[in-house]
């Protein structure tokens, strides 16, 4: 029997994949001859990836000797511990004992349970768990505690009172929540990897991830005829996304496909616990079903619990506290309850919780979603819940719209996009409830964000939806607003006769009504539309007299650039060039002087058209770059559609047809994309310019360049149009069909790519290197370390990585490490020896998201001399890249914890400069942003707290900034015992004094 008090030593430790070598790691004991005794069931079905998550449960349960794996019912926490479990037999001299306790109910017998797995007897007159306690303490032993929460008082009191007692145990529990006893860390066990977006990779690539190899090899084993096909790639994909890349969920579908395809199982998601309700007859009860398995956590909450998740249901697509005290505040919960309720549904891991833009959002798996929703409508409060949603975001709605006139539109169009799906959930729900007038208010604020955001198709059905209500037919503000709305969606996609009657009725309820601003908005657009119909001549004076209208009410600045960028279009239809020109100027001018750069590229564009009619391509291919430029960092899909269609044009102009081609190739797909097309009034000089460039090429020709542009990004396109260095572009403009172009060898994507901010990665081409691929944890540090450092000798590899290493042991240790590093890279060349010294070699194509933050804040110091502003971008483009901490998950050495210091000090200073070129700029809400991602960071960064305040004081928020101040305060007592700094203090003064600041 070992002796309890001798000291624990590194040993080797087995890879998270089967037969590799891992990483030193502090688990007890030299292993014994024979493998070490276990009562760990035999798994009858393949374990699908988790090769990161295994070597991290690995690593911190070398370093706690209480490890608690949380997650959602049917997220593979047993699973997972199991084949970790596994793996870890050898390292412990007494073995690995699984005690099962999801058939329990009474907790009592929890220390009966474990004592009759050990096969420990109790003794007369003592307590089992001292007698427990007493058979373990000399032993190197690791416990396995499965399914603990609805034990969790029982199980928190047992694993406490053996972990104080026995020194070589350890404890590795499954729970939906936490045992909440000291020295325990919890780690959440992930989803699956699954595949993002609604398009799906290419089928090649599709089994990358875990969640479609898992749903690939359950479909296999049920139809051994099953492939992935290029017909139901779209259908698996879809089925992993629905299924929030839960593996029992998966499983549960992948039954399905002994009777369904997989477009059928996919279309019945909607009612997935019909669907996914049969099981393995040998799993536990609550693993058959999705419904069983969620049932078990449902029946494990308070009944204030129960009634804050059926209301947290009601949410689609995440939702943040301020939302949740709104809507779900009532119906026996309180206003102040809602917070702690909501963390213990965090806790027992139905809610999960995520941070962005330094606001914490809250959301539910899509399967939990649903049964709660159930339980939701079977409730009285169903109708009042929902009817809150719908009010909140109403008001959400209408506080943002006028936010979207301005230079701080793009932020809160973001903040639109993120609760898209809540709007829609609120507008169907106002739709079904025949709740008309909260349908008409809510599409009427929207529309300007449908039309910005490129949802153009979508917004407008809402729209007639909306509008085709027999109630909403009452001639109200409302409604003149929808119609604008509606109008302006059809003309956008070039159905004029709709969009001309919908602009015709707002403005005649306009002028009944009073409503002389809606009336000149109404017929600005309307004379836009009746120019694009072939009527210029009837459109001119209602064009004017919707300038004129917005001259006489001077308040709407914004509204009366729109209005002469309008005009100056009827004037462009008529070829008066003189009136057109001025008119666009002056639109101009008042745009920049707002700083709005989403309207400002209209007049900028059609100066360029009119300029080119005038026969001057170069000044209006440089009018049009300026117009795509400003809309690239906004994203306005529709706008840049209609200046890559310009820039084609004068490419083909100038005699570059394959250029015009590319161009035209890429905007045809961004319109696809948002259900766009051609305007009327360009139809005939597009025509005219395809068949020209068409004509130049040959067909031949023509056909590949229009589908290189098609193949382009977004970003690409927008790159390609501005003749940056990056863009994929052709040796000549007029390739042959034979020879090959430079843009397949500009896109080809580097060899490898290396992430070393936030967790480490690294990829080789298409495959992300998994833990056994580098055979020993140092291997992928030296990785690391060489490109921290240009060159180094191996006495210096040697004092970094193995500093206690005789000269014999650096010898032989460093040379095995290399080689397989240079083996998992898969070419010895990666690490090169010149004159005694090792580095990584530069020369290859290859991506490191450090050298490109570094990168990208050096360009930002170049462009801030001169020009402040220029920096901007740089700097936001850096701090995007900045996902975590240097090495987050694997720093180990010293030399790796200076490093992450220093990029976390730069990180810092990013964000601060950020913030203040932002200030600086007036772009206030965009500075609030940089410094609460600073103060997430590092929440007592005072000099982050500060600038913050000055920003929301600027933004018209002061009480919100003198609140922040009062919490300020409190959290630097608590945690430092200070108080803030003097220049804070006056600060706080100067604001509660309602002075400027």
């Amino acid at each position: 029997m070992p002796d309890p008090t001798r000291p624990t030593r590194d040993v080797p430790s087995r890879d998270a994949s089967e037969g590799g070598a891992g990483s030193l790691v502090a688990f007890p004991g030299p292993r014994p001859a024979e493998r070490p005794p276990d009562n760990l069931p035999l798994q009858l079905t393949s374990f699908v990836g988790r090769e990161r998550e295994m070597a991290e449960v690995k690593r911190l349960l070398a370093n706690q000797r209480l490890l608690t794996l949380t997650g959602p019912g049917g997220c593979g926490k047993t699973r997972l511990v199991l084949r970790v479990a596994q793996d870890l037999v050898e390292e412990f001299e007494d073995g690995v004992w699984l005690v099962e306790l999801a058939s329990l109910s009474d907790p009592a017998v929890m220390a009966q349970t474990v004592a009759f797995t050990l096969g420990v007897r109790e003794q007369p007159g003592r307590s089992l768990t001292e007698t427990l306690a007493d058979y373990l303490r000399p032993r190197e032993m690791l416990l396995v505690l499965d399914n603990c929460e609805h034990l969790v008082e029982a199980c928190a009191d047992l694993t406490d009172a053996l972990l104080r007692a026995c020194p070589g145990l350890r404890i590795l529990a499954t729970s939906r929540e936490t045992l909440g006893i000291a020295g325990e860390t919890s780690w959440l066990v992930p989803s699956l990897s699954l595949p993002a977006g609604r398009h799906p990779p290419a089928i090649e690539e599709m089994p990358r991830y875990e969640a479609v190899r898992l749903f690939i090899e359950r479909t296999t084993a049920v139809l051994p005829g099953f492939t992935l096909t290029d017909r139901n790639t779209q259908a698996v994909a879809q089925v992993c996304q629905r299924l929030d890349g839960i593996p029992l969920a998966i499983e549960l579908a992948a039954a399905r496909a002994r009777v369904l395809a997989v477009e059928q199982i996919a279309a019945r998601l909607d009612g997935c616990f019909r669907l996914l309700a049969a099981g393995s007859r040998t799993a536990l009860p609550r693993h058959r079903t999705l419904r069983a398995t969620i049932d078990w956590s449902h029946e494990l909450l308070s009944e204030e619990e129960r009634a804050l998740f059926r209301g947290l249901s009601v949410f689609a697509g995440g939702f943040t506290l301020e939302a949740v005290e709104a809507v779900c505040a009532g119906e026996g919960i309180e206003e102040d309850e809602v917070l702690d309720l909501l963390s213990h549904l965090v806790d027992k891991s139905l809610v999960v919780v995520e941070e962005r833009g330094g606001e914490a959002r809250y959301r539910l798996l899509e399967t939990v979603r649903q049964y709660g929703h159930e339980k939701l409508l079977e409730s009285e409060a169903a109708e009042a819940i929902r009817r809150r949603h719908a009010s909140f975001f109403l008001a959400l709605a209408e506080e943002v719209e006028p936010k979207l006139k301005g230079g701080e539109s793009r932020l809160w169009l973001e903040r639109l996009e993120i609760e898209h799906d809540n709007l829609r959930a609120a507008l169907r729900w106002a739709a079904d409830a025949g709740e008309v007038e909260t349908q008409l208010r809510l599409a009427g604020a929207l529309w300007w964000f449908w039309l910005r955001n490129g949802h153009l198709s979508e917004g407008r059905r809402w729209l007639e939806d909306a509008l085709e209500r027999v109630e909403a037919s009452a001639r109200t503000a409302a409604r003149a607003k929808v119609l604008w709305g509606a109008g302006f969606l059809a003309f956008s996609q070039v159905s004029h006769p709709a969009a001309r009657s919908r602009l015709e009725e707002s403005a005649g309820i306009c002028r009944e009504i009073g409503d002389r601003r809606g009336l000149a908005s109404a017929l600005s657009f309307m004379s836009l539309v009746m120019a694009h119909q072939g009527d210029p001549a009837e459109a001119r004076p209602l064009a004017e007299e919707g300038v004129r209208l917005f001259r006489e009410d001077g308040g709407d600045r914004w509204g009366l650039a729109i209005a002469l960028t309008n005009m100056g279009v009827v004037a462009e239809a008529q070829a008066d060039y003189e009136l057109a020109i001025p008119l666009f100027e002056e639109s101009a001018a008042i745009l920049r002087e707002l700083g709005d750069k989403w309207p400002l590229s209209l007049p900028l564009r059609h100066l360029g058209i009119v300029t080119s009619r005038q026969g001057d391509y170069v000044r209006a291919e440089r009018l049009y770059k300026e117009s795509l430029a400003s809309l690239r960092e906004l994203g306005e899909k529709w706008l840049i559609s209609l200046c890559l269609e310009e820039l084609a044009g004068v490419a083909c102009a100038q005699g570059q047809h394959a250029r015009a081609a590319r161009l035209w190739g890429a905007e045809e797909t961004i319109c696809e994309a948002i259900g766009a097309t051609v305007r009327a009034l360009y139809r005939a000089d597009y025509d005219r310019g395809v068949a020209a460039a068409r004509a130049g090429l040959g067909e031949e020709a023509f056909e590949a360049a229009w589908a290189q542009g098609r193949a382009m990004t977004l970003e690409e396109a927008i790159a390609h149009a501005l003749d940056e260095p990056t863009t994929p572009q052709q040796e000549e403009d007029t390739p042959s069909p034979a020879a090959p172009t430079a843009s397949a060898e500009a896109k080809a994507p580097p060899e490898l790519r290396i992430f070393a901010l936030g967790p480490a990665r690294v990829e080789r081409g298409e495959e992300t290197l998994a833990s056994s691929e580098w055979t020993y944890a140092k291997s992928r540090e030296l990785l690391f370390y060489l490109l921290a450092h240009p060159s180094r000798t191996k006495a210096q590899i040697g004092l970094a990585l193995w500093p206690e290493a005789s000269p014999s042991q650096l010898r032989s240790t460093f040379h095995n490490v290399l080689h397989h590093l240079r083996h998992a890279l898969g070419r010895p060349e990666w690490v090169v020896f010149e004159k005694g010294r090792y580095s990584f070699n530069r020369s290859l194509g290859y991506f490191y998201d450090v050298e490109a933050f570094e990168s990208k804040l050096a360009q930002a110091r170049r462009a801030e001399d001169e020009a402040p502003a220029q920096a901007i971008p740089y700097l936001k483009e850096a701090v995007e890249l900045y996902g975590g901490g240097f090495l987050e998950d694997s720093a180990e050495s010293e030399w790796a914890f200076v490093r992450q210091e220093e990029l976390r000090r730069t990180y810092q200073e990013a964000l601060l400069g950020l913030g203040r070129l932002l200030f600086a700029e007036g772009r206030y809400a965009e500075a609030v942003e940089a410094y609460r991602r600073l103060i997430g960071h590092d929440t007592l960064l005072e000099e982050a707290h500060r600038e913050l305040m000055r920003c929301q004081a600027r933004m018209g928020e002061r009480g919100r900034a003198l609140r922040h101040y009062r919490d300020l305060l409190e959290l630097l007592r608590e945690e430092l015992g200070s108080s803030p700094a003097p220049e804070t203090s006056e600060l706080y003064e100067r604001l509660r004094r309602g002075e400027d600041i």
